[in-house]
C-alpha cells in the first residue's frame, strides 16, 4: 500500500509542471549505459550495462523535464554449483538544467527501480530463488551536448543499497 500511494505521490508531483511544458518540442532518444556498482552491493556484483528510452521536453531556456526507463544487466561473481542473474529496470522522471552559453547541463531524477534477481543451483536438493523488488531511485550528475542529437552523461545512482555511477550515451531522434 505504501508504494502505490509513493507512485500516486509522484505521479501527481511530476503531473503538475507538465502543464506549463512545450509538448510539441519534445525529443525522444534513446541511450546505452554502462553501470559501475559500489559499495556492499558492488562486491556481489561488477559490471552493469543497458539501454533504455526516454521523452525530455523543454520547459523554458534552461530547463527540460522528462520520462525514461532503462533496462540493465549485471554481471556478477561466481558462486560455485549455482548460476546467477541480476537485472533492473529504472523508470526515472528526469529533470535537467542547461547552463548558460554552454552544451553542458545538470540532471537529478527520481524514480522506482525494479530488480530481479535468480539464482539457480546445480544441486537438486537446494531450492532455487526467484525474487523481485522495487526501491525508490535517485540519480544526480551532469552531461554534454556532443553535437545537437547526441549527448554523453555521468551518473550517480542511489538505489537503496544498490548504489552506482552511471555512464550513458545518447541519440535524440
Amino acid at each position: 500500500m505504501r508504494k502505490l500511494m509513493f507512485i500516486a505521490v509522484l505521479a501527481a508531483l511530476a503531473a503538475a509542471p507538465a502543464f506549463a511544458l512545450d509538448f510539441d518540442a519534445k525529443q525522444f532518444y534513446g541511450q546505452v549505459e554502462a553501470t559501475f556498482p559500489m559499495g556492499d552491493w558492488g562486491d556481489f556484483v561488477s559490471l552493469g550495462y543497458g539501454a533504455g528510452l526516454g521523452v525530455l521536453v523543454p520547459h523554458s531556456e534552461s530547463t527540460s523535464f522528462g520520462l525514461e526507463a532503462s533496462y540493465l544487466m549485471f554481471s556478477t561473481e561466481d558462486i560455485p554449483g549455482a548460476d546467477v542473474s541480476w537485472s533492473m529496470i529504472p523508470v526515472l522522471f528526469i529533470g535537467q538544467y542547461h547552463l548558460n552559453n554552454s552544451s553542458a547541463y545538470l540532471l537529478g531524477g527520481v524514480g522506482l527501480a525494479f530488480g530481479m534477481a535468480d539464482i539457480d543451483y546445480d544441486d537438486s536438493d537446494a531450492f532455487d530463488v526467484d525474487d523481485s523488488s522495487s526501491d525508490l531511485a535517485i540519480a544526480f550528475g551532469a552531461g554534454i551536448n556532443a553535437t545537437p542529437k547526441m549527448f554523453f552523461e555521468g551518473r550517480f545512482n542511489a538505489i537503496s543499497d544498490a548504489n552506482m555511477v552511471g555512464l550513458h550515451m545518447g541519440i535524440r531522434f
